[in-house]
């Protein structure tokens, strides 16, 4: 698609397109913070894991190497496989999983308000501070900032430790209880993850479960107006004086209201943004130079894509009746305890992601606040500069007032070599893509729109 005015196409604006959704240094903080969390809470049951974050950036920007394909994890050769292991077992861990085990099992999911009510009441203390970071001294702002990372972290580690694990244990009693049996239908052993499924979406307790009938609302309008097809086929003339995805967006949706169902489906969109925990563009930095992605757009194309078996996955009747129904009477009680503690478990694990999510624009909100100090000091020359900086770096440069320009310069030196190795692999993918054979099967993904016209 050519666009004569320079103006931006919107199917490089679907996710996963844009060059400058490469990670940026300051991005891998959280990437970072999950993975020391996540080590962590493994560590504690005598187990050692290499999650390198620096490793990981690398596989997700191939950074190391130009030539890597992000998504294959290749096997080490077999000589080496034991000096490569990245998952090794302390002899303590014989005694440390057990434990481990019985602190989870312990652990009532129930009390799942109880501890959200206390994260919130910490939330809602920072959240105060954040209102008020200009006033604080250099310091204080600092320890305003490892205070919210403090909560992320500790809510983190909680929500996984009782929760993640938690259903972990459930889906393997689950599995267990629902092995093949003479007496009980082999469908059932077949599609565990499926009923786990079942539970998640069709509990009207689990905050999860109204966003997605939503979503499935959505889909169905979608679906019938042909929404993928419709956008790329508009013509470049419909785009012709647009200059931001915002603008892009708008011309879409401006075309969408003509077709039936059109403002139904725009309603439908717009309702379910407004009732997600945090809206999708406070995730990102206040000053971060990537494109502002068309969420709208974005959340209907994704809608417009049919879920295979979903329609057959969740109906009108409760899914733990369905299971009990199918199993032998000697294991429905067992069945439908299983069910209601995993309904629990699932609404603590999607509840603590929720917050985490909330977490998030207050730690941006307080950081804005030293983005601003290093910029009228002079540290850096805008404020978007502080993306080329580790947060260790910035913290630095905020407590000991030092120029952080020649980091910025490398940092974005290095920055360029990662967009452009992203470049070549997605040119020499598309390459490999074109000489493929007629009959070899390729996935559905939104990056066949950037070639479609």
């Amino acid at each position: 698609m050519t666009n004569p005015k320079g103006s931006l196409d919107p199917r490089s604006l679907l996710l996963g397109q844009d060059d400058d959704w490469v990670m940026y240094p300051l991005d891998e903080f959280a990437v970072t913070t999950i993975i020391e969390v996540i080590t962590g809470l493994v560590a504690s049951a005598g187990i050692d894991i290499d999650l390198n974050p620096a490793d990981l950036m690398s596989n997700l920007n191939a950074r190391t190497n130009p030539n890597a394909d992000p998504m294959v994890v290749k096997e080490a050769p077999a000589e080496k496989a034991d000096e490569s292991s990245s998952f090794r077992l302390k002899p303590s861990a014989i005694h440390r999983v057990p434990r481990l085990l019985f602190k989870v099992l312990r652990h009532d999911p129930a009390r799942w308000r109880r501890e959200e009510r206390s994260f919130r009441a910490r939330l809602d203390h920072l959240q105060r501070r954040t209102t008020q970071a200009g006033t604080l001294n250099d310091k204080d702002l600092a320890h305003l900032l490892e205070g919210i990372v403090d909560l992320f972290r500790a809510c983190l580690h909680d929500g996984a430790t009782y929760y993640g694990l938690g259903l972990v244990w459930m889906y393997w009693r689950t599995a267990r209880l629902l092995k093949k049996q003479p007496d009980a239908d082999d469908e059932l052993a077949e599609n565990v993850a499926a009923y786990f499924l079942q539970l998640l979406l069709t509990d009207r307790k689990n905050p999860l479960s109204p966003l997605f009938e939503q979503f499935r609302m959505l889909s169905a309008d979608t679906q019938k107006v042909g929404l993928q097809a419709f956008v790329v086929s508009l013509p470049d003339s419909a785009f012709l004086t647009a200059n931001a995805s915002r603008d892009i967006e708008d011309t879409i949706f401006k075309k969408l209201r003509g077709l039936p169902k059109g403002h139904r489906i725009e309603s439908r969109v717009d309702a379910l943004l407004a009732d997600l925990p945090v809206a999708p563009e406070a995730i990102d930095w206040s000053f971060s130079p990537r494109s502002q992605l068309p969420f709208r757009l974005l959340v209907a194309l994704l809608s417009s894509e049919p879920i295979e078996g979903l329609d057959e996955l969740l109906t009108d009747e409760d899914a733990a009746k369905q299971v009990a129904r199918k199993l032998p009477f000697r294991k429905r009680a067992r069945w439908k305890r299983n069910a209601a503690t995993t309904r629990k478990l699932m609404t603590g694990a999607v509840g603590t992601i929720f917050l985490l999510l909330e977490i998030i624009p207050v730690f941006h909100q307080a950081f804005d606040e030293v983005a601003k100090r290093l910029q009228d000091r002079n540290q850096v020359s805008v404020s978007e500069d502080l993306m080329f900086l580790r947060f260790d770096e910035v913290l630095k440069a905020l407590d000991d007032r030092g120029g952080c320009r020649e980091l910025v310069t490398e940092h974005h030196r290095q920055h360029l070599e990662h967009v452009t190795a992203r470049r070549t692999r997605k040119l020499e993918a598309k390459a490999a893509e074109e000489i493929r054979e007629d009959d070899t099967e390729v996935p559905v993904s939104f990056d066949r729109f950037a070639s479609e016209s």
